[in-house]
């Protein structure tokens, strides 16, 4: 059976990650509010590590909907010579498997996974379908776009 969002929000530290509580609570009320006002859409995660916020926004997607996560998992030839030292770090041993194996502990499905730099997304396809987007990748000039 399917550990409710209260069990996750308790057991998210055995996923490694710098999910904070604060930070999960907002989403949810996020969510909360855009489900009252009857908006929909799917979400989208850009650079999901482990798994610790995917996983919960993996309990926000309703039957309409779909999770998309993009990662460069542990593909650091991916990143800009200028962010390598600030995402190398994160990023050192992680495979798709084990965000994977993270994300099926809680969800009986995975979600869209699209493996690697979040700037090849088809931004004009797909953008009108996320009505939840969270950012956690790269931060450095390049990337950011």
């Amino acid at each position: 059976m399917k550990p409710t969002v209260a069990e996750y929000l308790r057991q998210k530290e055995t996923v490694r990650g710098r999910l904070q509580d604060i930070d999960a609570r907002v989403m949810l009320a996020i969510d909360g509010l855009q489900r009252a006002a009857a908006v929909s859409g799917d979400l989208l995660e850009i650079g999901v590590s482990y798994g610790q916020t995917a996983i919960l926004l993996g309990y926000c997607v309703q039957a309409s909907e779909r999770l998309v996560v993009c990662d460069t998992f542990a593909e650091t030839k991916a990143f800009y010579s200028e962010n390598l030292a600030d995402d190398a770090p994160h990023h050192q041993g992680l495979q798709r498997s084990e965000f994977e194996q993270n994300y099926l502990r809680f969800h009986p499905t995975l979600p869209n996974i699209i493996a690697g730099r979040s700037h090849e997304i088809d931004r004009d396809r797909l953008a009108a379908h996320f009505r939840l987007i969270h950012l956690a990748g790269s931060h450095a000039a390049p990337t950011r776009r």
